[in-house]
């Protein structure tokens, strides 16, 4: 990936400067009213390997790593970086580091929303990502749920559709968007595959059952 389109945006603020190493494979911004700067490398793959990562973090040893924003990132990725304190992303998630105290920790909006409430559960025991979008959720007394986030505004019949052509293995669909709606078809579609589809409220609602 190149960082031309997010040089540009950065550049239009005046607080933030940006620079290029030779080879132009490492991106740094600093900003005027923050101590750290910020080092970003880039992933081409939308699909990358432990390995890729291990790589460029032995390469390059940056703070951030781009990807492209419908990329999938497996779980044992974002354990290892976690470890390292990095963090990978795509750009909106540039722009929300730089506008916070330091790099690490950072989670994107909507996964802090979803873990924070999820830990707050009185069924929910411990949640591991899995990857981007799916939860594996363990529960005290009751079986193990692994769940997928799914962010559209009117989730419908094709997201329901990549969900499982993309992802496979999971118990339910929970529209991780409180705006909007979940479609009848795609409700009919995810019921017969036996796929629970829920909005967030009936979610949490569901985590307090077993599992049917």
């Amino acid at each position: 990936m190149k960082f031309n389109w997010l040089i540009d945006r950065l550049n239009e603020d005046r607080n933030i400067s940006t620079s290029l190493n030779e080879e132009k494979t490492i991106l740094t911004i600093v900003r005027k009213n923050r101590d750290e700067s910020l080092t970003i490398s880039s992933v081409s793959s939308t699909h990358p390997s432990l390995d890729d990562i291990i790589d460029i973090t032995k390469k390059y040893n940056t703070d951030f790593i781009l990807v492209k924003k419908d990329s999938i990132i497996n779980g044992d990725i974002l354990e290892f970086l976690e470890k390292k304190e990095k963090t990978i992303g795509s750009y909106g998630d540039v722009f929300r580091i730089m506008n916070q105290e330091d790099n690490f920790p950072y989670l994107p909006p909507e996964i802090k929303f979803i873990l924070r409430n999820l830990k707050q559960h009185t069924k929910v025991r411990h949640i591991k990502r899995l990857d981007t979008k799916r939860y594996l959720i363990s529960r005290y007394g009751l079986e193990d749920v692994t769940v997928i986030a799914l962010y559209d505004y009117d989730l419908g019949v094709e997201a329901i559709r990549s969900a499982i052509d993309i992802y496979r293995d999971f118990d339910a669909i929970f529209k991780g968007n409180p705006n909007g709606r979940i479609s009848e078809d795609a409700y009919k579609l995810a019921n017969s595959m036996k796929i629970k589809t829920l909005m967030w409220g009936e979610l949490l609602s569901e985590l307090n059952k077993k599992w049917t």
